[in-house]
């Protein structure tokens, strides 16, 4: 027939195709050979068709394991990985540990000792590079500081008069985000009913929660807007209320003036300046508790405020530091001047590891530990390994 395309003379093709798929190549030879000869014998002794079907029940007779069973490679991997390899390093690791048991306990000890320090010491590094870090706005927070010049030596002061931040606010507020002054912590007694507590804090301006991005567990941000409330960590609000809720709960601060309860935030990290701020109560208290301080003669003149700010978002801070350089020197007398008091902007990314100034240039601090324990806990590493 036309559309028959097998050769009556050879055996069917697809049969041939699916010994040849199963069958192991060392055995499949061997086997088609002896199939095609006995369907040669049976073609010419029962016909074709016959022989075709008794061909078939042939193969399916070898969809058996030993014709599925591949002969092993006589090449095998020269992997490192090998079962063999690896079964051949163990046992030599073995008997070489039990042959050199003091010599194999002295290594092993000395390079797990090694590997111990230097992950403490690879923990601590990591701890220390991620001060302040919890901030989003890490990279545009900055303290603002001066260096003055006493007998030729540059003096540098983290403190700053009382009229700073204003004039950043008034002359310079397009270059900033946020600035808010701050007194340094400070211990106060916090009672309620009969419990009182002594904790640290402190007093800050209204912009202070969100330039120290303070996660809010109750109450919101702008809870400094009067000068009669208090902002607790959450820590602080657990020691003075247990779980009772303290938003608009009234606290007596040093068993004299009444504030109130307007914001509960989480605590601040312990890797940060800001981790020992357990309350912060409104700069304007601070102001009412001073009143002395509003009334100075020349308050130029006194510098015991810390003032720190965020920068625009489109702001760079080099460039906000040059602008802001003369600022004291503009509002100072003459024999003040003299001094020349210079302003600008240390990084909070430089707040822990490079706090150390000579002769007003920032020459590094606890980085240089860094760098020898770093160095310290390679070296532990590497001895360990030889």
């Amino acid at each position: 027939m036309p559309g028959n395309t097998e050769n009556p003379s050879q055996p069917p093709r697809w049969a041939d195709r699916l010994l040849e798929w199963f069958c192991a190549p060392h055995l499949l030879e061997e086997i088609q050979g002896d199939l095609h000869e006995h369907f040669q014998r049976d073609s010419e002794r029962f016909g074709y068709k016959t022989a075709r079907w008794k061909y078939i029940l042939n193969v399916s007779g070898f969809l058996r394991p030993f014709a599925l069973k591949r002969k092993p490679d006589p090449y095998p991997s020269t992997s490192l990985f090998t079962q063999i390899m690896l079964s051949n390093y163990l046992k030599i690791a073995l008997r070489n540990l039990i042959r050199n048991k003091v010599h194999s306990f002295i290594n092993i000890f000395g390079l797990a000792a090694g590997m111990a320090v230097a992950m403490l010491i690879g923990l601590w590094i990591y701890d220390e590079m991620s001060f302040e870090k919890y901030n989003p706005n890490y990279d545009r927070i900055a303290q603002v500081k001066q260096n003055q010049t006493f007998n030729g030596s540059v003096e540098t002061w983290p403190t700053m008069p009382l009229p700073m931040g204003e004039v950043l606010r008034s002359n310079y507020g397009s270059n900033f985000k946020h600035v808010v002054i701050s007194s340094w912590p400070e211990q106060r007694f916090l009672t309620v009913g009969d419990k009182t507590i002594t904790i640290s804090g402190n007093y800050m301006e209204r912009d202070a929660p969100q330039l120290m991005a303070l996660k809010m567990v109750k109450g919101l941000k702008d809870g400094l807007k009067d000068p009669a409330s208090i902002m607790l960590s959450e820590s602080t609000a657990k020691a003075i209320f247990g779980e009772e809720n303290p938003i608009d709960k009234v606290i007596k601060l040093e068993n004299k003036t009444e504030v109130k309860v307007t914001g509960v935030y989480e605590n601040v990290p312990r890797n940060s300046r800001f981790s020992n701020v357990s309350f912060i109560i409104p700069w304007k208290q601070k102001l009412i508790e001073n009143k002395w301080m509003e009334t100075m003669e020349n308050p130029w003149g006194m510098n015991g405020f810390i003032v720190y700010v965020q920068i625009a978002d489109n702001m760079d801070m080099t460039e906000v530091s040059g602008k802001i350089k003369e600022v004291k020197k503009n509002h100072i007398a003459p024999d003040e001047a003299k001094y020349k008091p210079e302003i600008f902007l240390h990084p909070m990314s430089k707040w822990h590891l490079y706090s150390e100034f000579k002769n007003g240039v920032n020459i590094g601090g606890g980085i240089e530990f860094v760098w020898l324990f770093g160095f310290i806990g390679f070296f532990c590493f590497a001895a360990g390994l030889y």
